[in-house]
């Protein structure tokens, strides 16, 4: 994306965020927490900075929760880490030994001794310490303590069976997806088959247990498994992953199914499914009637394009979206794009940019005075289509009606009448040159007529559409 695109893409994101938090200020007091703010990214802070500082009589609490304070070189983010910190300490002893008890360490001398061994160890922090408090009461402690949690997952993932393992990397992959399922499609295995391997990552804890929550190990542990995985393995997995996720969103729909589907194609290295994923999620939406969400996921696909054609399909795709949601000075920028790539084209892909590009300039008001040669030229050209030769006289008899000039008017719509009609696209072009001709002559029964057949050959042009995106 053009560096200045992205910049008025950032800031339309940052006002519509304002005007739903100032909108939800206006009702009562609000409080943001942010969880894992050492992940943010510069511009997200920047944005809570800005709106903080903006809003200094507001009603309004940010919190946010880091592990680390994160260290960043932008002014404004400094801002909003550079206020009130506070610094959750580690648990107290009373504290350890009370959660060292509860986790039925037996006796007040053992479960004290317990509590200040396994303290020192985890340094006060709760999830450290849950875990070798599980650990002491489920297996014998090793001579060798670990000196952080990273280190005593490692060690625990070490201790799992082929099948626990493959079991615990399905479930870092799928993530929020990870559901019963899905594992067994993507292991090919049977609930029965996993009851032993999900025992063993049952007495890890390394897995939810909450009945109806997903099956992804916390984030600590996706990052372990993660790194721990070999090339080939992650590859592989990750692939298999990837399509199960990709089989579900083509079923139900599911737009960040399609998302993280192509994150993982990416991530193992296969751009080429990646880019196949998003054009198809892109495809959707347009069929959904979600032209705007499309757009978004055309332009992501070109994140994945290898080759200018990929980015050519995909910018087209993106313009298309535009088109539909009339963001006409999109639709300029990303036909430029379209010009800028090193591809030939034939006539008839050259007459249909050209013609994107005129109609958005006749919708902004900045055609010039040439638009009505270059639209004849276009309508008289036998090298391009049908379908594009009869939309130049449907876009020309349009510019006509506009500005009054029936004479021109009436010189499209009897060169439209002498091009076959040899598509579906083609007959939908000219019936709409038949509505506006008939409309501007006040002719209106035979203006309707004509939008009926319009309308009879849009559902076909639909369903026809529909059934190849299907095959």
């Amino acid at each position: 994306m053009p560096p200045e695109e992205a910049r008025v893409r950032q800031h339309a994101v940052y006002l519509a965020w304002v005007e739903l938090m100032d909108a939800v200020l206006a009702e009562a007091p609000l409080a943001i927490l942010v969880d894992d703010a050492h992940w943010s990214d510069p511009l997200t802070l920047l944005m809570f900075a800005r709106f903080i500082e903006s809003r200094p009589t507001a009603k309004l609490a940010v919190i946010l929760l880091a592990r680390r304070v994160p260290v960043r070189d932008d002014g404004g983010a400094k801002r909003v880490l550079g206020a009130s910190q506070a610094r959750i300490a580690p648990m107290t002893d009373a504290e350890m030994l009370a959660l060292t008890r509860a986790a039925g360490v037996g006796g007040d001398v053992a479960a004290e001794e317990v509590a200040t061994r396994l303290g020192a160890v985890s340094g006060g922090n709760p999830l450290f310490l849950g875990h070798l408090l599980h650990q002491h009461q489920t297996h014998r402690e090793p001579q060798t303590m670990p000196v952080d949690l990273a280190t005593l997952i490692d060690d625990q993932i070490r201790t799992l069976s082929r099948e626990a393992l493959r079991l615990l990397q399905v479930c870092a992959l799928l993530g929020r997806h990870a559901s019963l399922p899905r594992v067994e499609r993507v292991l090919g295995l049977t609930a029965a088959q996993l009851v032993l391997p999900f025992g063993e990552l049952d007495d890890l804890l390394a897995l939810p247990s909450d009945l109806g929550q997903a099956l992804a190990p916390h984030d600590l542990w996706t990052e372990r498994v993660r790194r721990g995985m070999t090339a080939g393995v992650f590859r592989t997995m990750a692939v298999s992953v990837a399509r199960v996720l990709e089989a579900d969103a083509q079923d139900d729909g599911g737009i960040e199914i399609y998302w993280d589907a192509a994150r993982l194609y990416q991530d193992s290295g296969e751009k080429q499914l990646a880019f196949a994923t998003m054009m198809r999620c892109a495809e959707y939406l347009m069929r959904a009637g979600a032209a705007s969400d499309a757009a978004r996921s055309y332009e992501a696909a070109l994140e994945y394009a290898s080759t200018p054609k990929m980015e050519d399909t995909a910018l087209r795709g993106r313009t298309r979206a535009l088109q539909t949601e009339e963001a006409w000075s999109d639709v300029l920028a990303t036909t430029a794009r379209i010009e800028s790539l090193d591809l030939r084209r034939s006539a008839d892909q050259a007459a249909s940019d050209l013609l994107s590009r005129l109609f958005a300039q006749w919708w902004l008001g900045s055609g010039d005075s040439a638009l009505l040669t270059q639209l004849r030229r276009v309508t008289a050209d036998h090298q391009v289509s049908s379908a594009t030769r009869l939309n130049a006289a449907m876009l020309g008899m349009a510019v006509c009606d506009n500005c009054l000039e029936a004479e021109e008017l009436r010189l499209f719509f009897e060169q439209s009448a002498g091009i076959d009609r040899d598509s579906l696209q083609a007959q939908l072009a000219g019936l709409k040159c038949e509505v506006i001709y008939e409309t501007s002559l006040g002719s209106f029964e035979r203006a309707e007529t004509s939008a009926g057949k319009l309308l009879a050959v849009a559902r076909d042009f639909r369903e026809t559409r529909w059934s190849c995106s299907r095959r």
